[in-house]
């Protein structure tokens, strides 16, 4: 008898301390987007006003980071957005890690930043993956190479480090994963465009290649889409309704 009572206190301590979870998790998602960038702004403008230059430079790019990450629905955007989302995310990080890690752009000349358009949120996190699986393991640090070019009428983009790299088993392990990703785990930021690619059609896709000491490249294709091709389509739809 003592012991079922003693499993029954346990079980009400447990679904207590759940539910108090819960009760925390409501409260954080209840914090709005709107008030986060605001207090960001405040910020940033005391900042400026105090002669914090650096200071100010790096909350304007968390903000603007952030804005983007919560703030935007458009499934597709121009490829300079993403670009410079980038940016904002590589000067936050050289904040905290300075020259160990550094980021350089190879963009083809035929590819046109403003007008191509790509799925949202697509760099960034694969950039993220790279800076923390590949570049922060090693203690020298590395860099991350992102590579865009046009090939006919598809564009092929390729976010590469120089770092650890994985054995074959570990990149055998991934490749089947994004096979179905998951929603968990490590390299959830390379699960989750792997999922989006998918969901865009065949002519997207991703592929990993690794080797151990010599770091991991993720190598996207997709169709070459243009912002007056879209609103082409677009037009081509609305003339075509009834």
């Amino acid at each position: 008898m003592e012991s079922r009572l003693h499993a029954k206190e346990l079980e009400a301590l447990e679904l207590q301390t759940l539910m108090e979870r819960e009760k925390l998790q409501q409260l954080r998602s209840q914090i709005n987007p709107h008030f986060l960038f605001n207090t960001l702004n405040v910020i940033q403008y005391t900042s400026q006003q105090e002669g914090a230059k650096r200071t100010c430079g790096l909350i304007g790019s968390l903000s603007r980071l952030f804005r983007y990450a919560l703030g935007s629905n458009d499934s597709q955007v121009p490829l300079l957005r993403e670009v410079r989302i980038v940016d904002e995310f590589y000067a936050l990080c050289q904040a905290r890690f300075g020259e160990r890690l550094r980021l350089c752009w190879h963009i083809s000349p035929e590819v046109d930043l403003p007008d191509t358009m790509v799925p949202s949120f697509l760099l960034q996190p694969l950039v993220e993956n790279a800076f923390k699986h590949g570049i922060a393991p090693k203690e020298e640090g590395g860099c991350v190479d992102i590579r865009i070019q046009q090939e006919e009428d598809a564009l092929k983009i390729t976010v590469a480090d120089d770092g650890v790299g994985m054995s074959a088993e570990a990149l055998e392990t991934l490749r089947s994963r994004l096979k179905d990703p998951p929603t968990t785990g490590e390299h959830i930021g390379i699960y989750n465009v792997a999922a989006r690619l998918r969901l865009w059609g065949k002519e997207y896709g991703m592929e990993i290649e690794s080797e151990p000491g010599k770091g991991t490249a993720a190598i996207l294709r997709l169709p070459r889409i243009l912002s007056w091709e879209e609103e082409g389509d677009d037009d081509d739809q609305d003339s075509g309704r009834g």
